[in-house]
């Protein structure tokens, strides 16, 4: 028996590849790729999930096997521009950012103070143990090297974790004989790396900002502390997460309008231990996989978590991406984390590194720059704090070099201005985007609402690039799963990408990079779907497509009508199907009353590519149907219709005045005579005017002309 259980998405960029998302609970023996109906290779994985690389273009599918059920995924389709993307230069989206060469990672090392001592990590070449086991036992002191063991189920058999192995050294040791040990090892043949690596159980939670506001950084609507109701149900606060809103937010609230609220993503999140019975935990969307015990403060991974997984009630906060599926770490889950992350999951890591009095990004630290590499290497975005500092962290001396790991820093931005807060770290190369840093509305804490223990209580003075991290998570995810919705995953390297593009751009000056704007960035990742079929007549001349020209405007002219009329051939029950799945409906019914929705990528005036919604009608004297609707009206005039295509400029905000130019392709097929397809071509040009402005604000704005019920 087959099911349709399985998920499969595109990856794009550099590597074309499928990734397989398969049903978790079920691991599965053999994957088989084919390209249309021809198998093109079979692989046996005992996970539930696969990377395939992709090398023609075509429609592919999965099938999944084990000894209980045999699964059938959706299909993809893999255009030429895409496979082979140095042939679409002229394409304005860019689906993959330049990673350099990595540079050597021997040497520039920290002793990084947590409190809690530190262990050396060794990174060698895969079958240099031997030699370094030798090299060792020639040291002055005696020193054990214990083999750390990783789970590379999750990994692709082409990633480069398969090539090495690690080493650990758990003596201790003063710092001084820590580095000359690390300079030692480091010249041994098939050594990558020797590392400093701070032991990071248990750790303390960074203490709140005490955060000074001039009267230029104040915030316009103070988030205050409000006296428990002798009722025992928690406010609605809400209204207070004002880091959701368009302008000086990330503007979250427009995409939640539209259905997105983190649906079909994974969330891996590091932090320092959670309440996890807090009210708002409890939606089941929640994970723990590991916390410290609640004794300790869990104050600021729970603040954290509220940020991102708070769910969606009728009280309390909303967390951004209150769909996701959230899995929580603690601090010293790093490598749990590089081993159960998936694909396309967003890891965040809400930490910093601490030494010589002052606090750094994570990836300060070799071994922690390595693993965000294994992560972002297997396709997983992360995303970590950039730091509390107030610091340049491209000054080498603060923060080494060790190159590109793939990952995002995170800074830390004042909320009235979008600018840089004073303390908040900045100036490295993959700090790319930063969020509100102070003001904060969230769970966790107490000045916002305190009850007896710690699962009722709720701050409005989360700070730092504490508050920053969790937020653009959240950020990321919606991002993320609404690429999913479009058949694709963002990879590190083409979320680098769409973030440059957000318009939030108040903190590029001052070194931390754009705030998402996801209302507007979501857009962009339409584009981005819709890329490879822009502007594009898959028709050769040979088939004798029909070709038509309409012009819509946001006024009385705001719809178009095609006739058609095929009695004379004797064709009847006819209905108007997509070309492309991904722009309408590509396959009949026999009738519905109403319209179908049509997505389109347009070209505006500038090249851009943008995305317009139409509606579009199988329009006869019985009324106005859905366009693939194939019914005729009995006895009337069978096989003659018009199919109406109407622009609402109330439906597409998002385009800025100006002309858009897009090419619709379609079929007109017969219920009785499916082998009858008949090409058309839609040559459309839209219009689009300044949105009018209501002069009376307490009455609606009149809606534009729509089809009649």
């Amino acid at each position: 028996m087959i099911n349709n259980q399985i998920n499969i998405y595109k990856l794009l960029g550099a590597d074309p590849s499928i990734y397989v998302e398969g049903d978790k609970e079920n691991a599965t023996s053999q994957f088989e790729l084919y390209l249309n109906s021809t198998l093109v290779e079979t692989v046996h994985d005992n996970d539930a999930s696969h990377l395939f690389k992709i090398a023609k273009a075509g429609t592919y599918h999965v099938v999944a096997k084990s000894n209980t059920a045999t699964l059938k995924s959706n299909e993809v389709v893999f255009y030429d521009s895409e496979i082979q993307p140095q042939k679409i230069q002229s394409r304005s989206v860019t689906h993959e950012l330049h990673v350099p060469e990595e540079k050597k990672l021997k040497g520039k090392d920290h002793i990084v103070d947590v409190g809690k001592g530190f262990y050396i990590e060794i990174k060698i070449k895969k079958g240099a143990f031997s030699l370094l086991k030798e090299q060792v036992k020639k040291f002055k002191k005696t020193y054990s090297l214990t083999k750390k063991t990783t789970n590379l189920d999750s990994f692709p058999k082409w990633h480069s974790i398969h090539e090495h192995e690690y080493y650990i050294i758990t003596q201790k040791m003063n710092e001084k004989t820590a580095h000359e040990l690390c300079r030692q090892i480091e010249q041994i043949d098939g050594v990558i790396y020797c590392s400093i690596t701070p032991f990071t159980d248990n750790l303390e939670p960074p203490f709140l900002k005490s955060v000074e506001k001039s009267a230029s950084t104040r915030s316009e609507k103070k988030a205050k502390r409000i006296t428990a109701p002798s009722h025992d149900i928690t406010p609605d606060f809400s209204e207070l997460q004002r880091y959701l809103d368009e302008g000086r937010g990330m503007n979250i609230r427009s995409v939640w309008a539209q259905g997105n609220t983190g649906q079909g993503v994974v969330i891996r999140h590091i932090d320092f231990g959670i309440y996890k019975d807090h009210e708002e935990f409890q939606e089941g969307n929640i994970t723990v996989v590991h916390s410290r015990s609640e004794t300790k403060d869990c104050n600021h991974g729970t603040a954290s978590t509220g940020c991102i997984a708070a769910g969606k009630n009728s009280f309390g906060v909303t967390g951004i991406a209150h769909s996701a599926a959230f899995h929580f770490y603690d601090t010293d889950d790093l490598y749990k984390v590089v081993e159960q992350a998936k694909p396309g999951d967003i890891v965040s890591i809400d930490m910093q590194a601490y030494f010589n009095n002052e606090f750094a990004p994570m990836i300060s630290i070799k071994s922690w720059w390595d693993a965000i590499k294994n992560l972002t290497q297997k396709q997983v975005i992360t995303i970590m704090a950039a730091g509390n500092g107030g610091h340049n962290v491209g000054n080498l001396s603060f923060c080494p070099d060790y190159g590109d790991c793939g990952g995002i820093l995170v800074g830390a931005c004042n909320p009235p201005d979008g600018h840089r807060a004073s303390f908040s770290n900045y100036g490295h190369r993959d700090s790319l985007i930063n969020s509100w840093g102070w003001d904060v509305v969230t769970t966790g804490y107490d000045s916002l609402q305190k009850r007896p223990g710690h699962n009722r209580n709720y701050t409005n003075t989360f700070n730092g690039t504490s508050s920053a991290t969790p937020l653009c998570c959240g950020a990321l995810a919606l991002l993320q799963s609404h690429a999913k919705k479009r058949g694709f995953l963002l990879t590190p390297q083409s979320m680098r990408a769409l973030l440059k593009r957000s318009s939030y751009t108040e903190g590029v000056k001052d070194g931390i990079g754009r705030r998402p704007n996801v209302g507007q960035l979501v857009k962009i990742v339409d584009a981005m779907a819709f890329t490879p079929i822009a502007g594009v007549n898959p028709f050769p001349a040979s088939s004798n497509y029909l070709n038509y020209n309409i012009d819509l405007q946001p006024n009385s002219n705001n719809k178009a009508k095609i006739h058609f009329d095929y009695r004379p051939s004797g064709i009847t029950h006819t209905g108007v199907i997509a070309y492309h799945k991904a722009e309408g409906p590509a396959e009949l019914e026999w009738y519905s009353y109403g319209h179908s929705l049509i997505t389109l990528p347009v070209f505006d005036e500038e090249g851009q590519i943008n995305i317009v919604t139409l509606k579009a009608s199988k329009e006869n004297i019985g009324g106005s149907f859905t366009m693939n609707s194939a019914a005729d009206v009995q006895n009337h005039s069978p096989g003659e219709f018009d199919l109406s295509l109407s622009f609402n400029q109330q439906d597409n905000k998002h385009l800025s005045p100006g002309k858009y130019k897009g090419i619709l392709p379609l079929y007109v097929q017969s219920w009785t005579r499916r082998a009858r397809k008949f090409p058309i071509i839609v040559n459309i040009t839209i219009e689009v005017n300044d949105l009018p402005i209501n002069p009376f604000p307490d009455l609606p704005i009149k809606p534009f002309p729509d089809f009649p019920k």
